[in-house]
């Protein structure tokens, strides 16, 4: 029987957990007392479900920086560059230029081009180094440069008898 006035104790065990104290009465199950089992913490407040949300946060991100660079990359491994390589002056000179496009390497050769002279090519990759140099096989200078999608990226001028002007740049 309840005894509301003196608070939740009962003439009877209500359950699980109650004890029974000095004075015979029955108590309801209380933290702390022996044989009482505390209420469980909500999931929230315990630490493992704390370490897992880091858990997943931490491999979230470290997912999304490998996407993010392999997009990166793949970018640059297929973007076309438009490559003209010039050389100007008077007279005739040997041309060799090479292009390091799909991953390959390149090389040619124009002996006693006519100057000036132009060659356009279209490379991509990861690595791009452009190159072009011209040895002056008759003439007083020579000028070589190497422009990238519209951009300048190399320039050099030589003068004098056999002058070699040399020019290497890579994509802006």
């Amino acid at each position: 029987m309840w005894k509301g006035s003196e608070g939740n104790m009962s003439d009877v065990s209500q359950g699980p957990g109650w004890w029974q104290a000095s004075d015979g009465k029955w108590y309801p199950p209380q933290p702390g007392f022996p044989g009482q089992v505390a209420p469980k913490k909500p999931v929230y407040k315990r630490v493992w479900f704390w370490l897992l949300v880091a858990l997943a946060l931490i491999i979230g991100g470290c997912v999304s920086i490998l996407s993010l660079a392999g997009v990166a990359i793949n970018k640059a491994a297929t973007t076309k560059h438009t490559v003209v390589y010039s050389v100007t002056g008077s007279g005739t000179a040997d041309i060799n230029w090479d292009t390091f496009a799909y991953g390959n390497s390149g090389s040619s050769q124009d002996s006693g081009a006519a100057l000036p002279w132009t060659k356009t090519v279209t490379g991509s990759g990861l690595f791009n180094i452009y190159s072009v140099t011209a040895q002056l096989q008759s003439g007083t200078s020579v000028t070589c440069s190497i422009t990238v999608d519209g951009k300048q990226v190399s320039t050099h001028t030589a003068t004098g008898q056999f002058a070699i002007a040399d020019c290497t740049g890579t994509a802006p």
